[in-house]
């Protein structure tokens, strides 16, 4: 005898709303990230160190980007602070804020 189960497959989507604890503020500038963070630390007596570039693979170009990354801890009101380089030798992080 055959198998006459027709009884269709269900698909079921898991909605998750993903909250982020992050302020995200964009400086355009046409200083070299190096520069642009002396100016910073001088104005704002700040004291942003650099980090190891943030690597992140992009599935579309097919390669790895490397994006400059530096950072600065504020301990009297427990934030952290990260300035990132938008744009690389092989593209941009936020390509919708190429500008």
């Amino acid at each position: 005898m055959k198998n006459t189960n027709t009884s269709k497959k269900r698909k079921h989507k898991l909605l998750v709303d993903i909250e982020y604890d992050f302020k995200l503020i964009g400086i355009a500038s046409h200083e070299i990230d190096y520069k642009l963070i002396w100016l910073i630390n001088q104005a704002l007596d700040m004291n942003f160190e650099k980090q190891d570039n943030l690597k992140i693979f992009n599935k579309k170009l097919n390669v790895e980007q490397s994006f400059s990354l530096y950072k600065v801890e504020d301990e009297n009101n427990m934030l952290i602070y990260h300035l990132i380089s938008n744009r690389c030798g092989n593209g941009f992080l936020a390509k919708e804020m190429n500008n």
